[in-house]
């Protein structure tokens, strides 16, 4: 079961500005909870039903952003679920409580209204993940008239001619910020997510200056993902799954380790920092331990360590209804569409990968994410059972 917080006391939190206190807090007691998960995981080898999935709406977007690492050349070519589709899919999930919708850019269906209606009427909680510059008035009144159950992560990743620059678009800043102001506005959480890069590195500063108009709820710093076809290659052997666009459908570079220096990088954070807390913003980072571990994830340092995935526990599924490992490894292990969750959830093909993805060493595709979970207190290992 994963842990849940109301959006009225998200909201209250950030009204008293306790934010900054509550949302560290509950990661925390978050984190915490999925240890003690891989930790029964590893004594039964069980995986209870989950209560939450991660959706890909669509394979589309209408950026093209310098750090993405989605191959689109790839993932435009995916057929998209209908929304009777939709509704099969999550019919056949009665036990999920909450959706996180991330994935291309959800604003480009036509039938995300009608998701919010249906999530409504099943009383499903969702988060929507969206770049903001094609959200639009109507859509704004209907995540405010579900409030109780929407919450919404938009993008921005620096001052305006920089946010413009990583996104290729010289209306992105502009459209994205007459959004944030509406929906907050409206009472709507907000998240704001800033992707660290060498394009924005000097300007993390200035970020909170960029958006503390709008009065978002929290801003959250995410470390840079960066693959080579090498970095791809060595997952693919370790998994032994072959090595192809549909399964790993990334757009890779050359660079496996960020080309400005580590002592740059801490003195943009605490500069980041410092002004957070002048204005009384609260902040964070993804990975959630990514400050106090800079130097393990900065070096790609992470090898040998008990680890596990966000995703053991929370299925993802693509726009096509496949059950996916993550938005890096899409190997599909079945579509929802077609078969009943439990035949996949529980199959053969998916437990033998989540052995081997437990019992390799941390995959080299895994090391800057912020869903590798380090474990603290490594348990004696136990042979899990199929």
């Amino acid at each position: 079961m994963q842990l849940s917080v109301p959006n009225t006391l998200k909201q209250l939190a950030t009204n008293l500005g306790l934010m900054q206190y509550a949302r560290k807090s509950y990661l925390k007691k978050y984190y915490s909870h999925l240890e003690d998960e891989y930790k029964q995981f590893i004594k039964s080898g069980d995986i209870p039903l989950p209560d939450t999935i991660i959706w890909e709406p669509t394979g589309k977007c209408n950026l093209r952003c310098k750090f993405c690492y989605i191959n689109f050349s790839v993932t435009t070519k995916s057929k998209e679920m209908t929304f009777e589709d939709f509704k099969t899919m999550m019919n056949k999930m009665p036990f999920i409580k909450k959706i996180t919708a991330i994935g291309g850019e959800l604003t480009l269906r036509t039938d995300i209204i009608d998701i919010l209606k249906f999530c409504r009427e099943k009383n499903i909680k969702i988060t929507l993940a969206s770049n903001a510059t094609l959200i639009g008035d109507k859509l704004i009144d209907a995540i405010a008239e579900h409030k109780d159950i929407a919450s919404v992560v938009v993008s921005i990743d620096g001052p305006e001619k920089v946010h413009n620059f990583i996104r290729g678009w010289d209306k992105a800043f502009q459209r994205s910020m007459q959004s944030v102001k509406l929906m907050r506005e409206k009472g709507i959480i907000v998240t704001i997510v800033s992707v660290i890069t060498k394009d924005n590195l000097d300007n993390l500063k200035e970020i909170v200056e960029a958006i503390k108009e709008t009065k978002p709820n929290y801003l959250e710093l995410e470390f840079e993902r960066m693959y080579t076809k090498e970095i791809v290659q060595q997952t693919a052997d370790i998994l032994g799954i072959e090595n192809n666009m549909e399964n790993f459908p990334l757009a890779v570079g050359n660079l496996d380790l960020p080309d400005y220096t580590m002592e740059k990088l801490k003195v943009s954070l605490d500069n980041f920092e410092s002004n957070a807390k002048k204005a009384g913003m609260a902040y964070g980072y993804m990975p959630f331990y990514f400050k106090e571990k800079i130097d393990k994830y900065f070096k790609r340092d992470y090898k040998n360590e008990e680890h596990f995935c966000k995703h053991l526990f929370v299925p993802r599924i693509d726009c096509s209804g496949n059950v996916i490992f993550c938005f890096a490894i899409k190997k599909s292990f079945g579509n929802i569409l077609n078969q009943p969750f439990g035949e996949i959830w529980y199959g053969k093909e998916l437990v033998e990968f989540r052995k081997k993805f437990i019992s390799s060493p941390i995959l080299p595709i895994c090391n800057t994410c912020e869903k590798l979970v380090i474990v603290e207190k490594p348990q004696q290992e136990i042979e899990l059972t199929a």
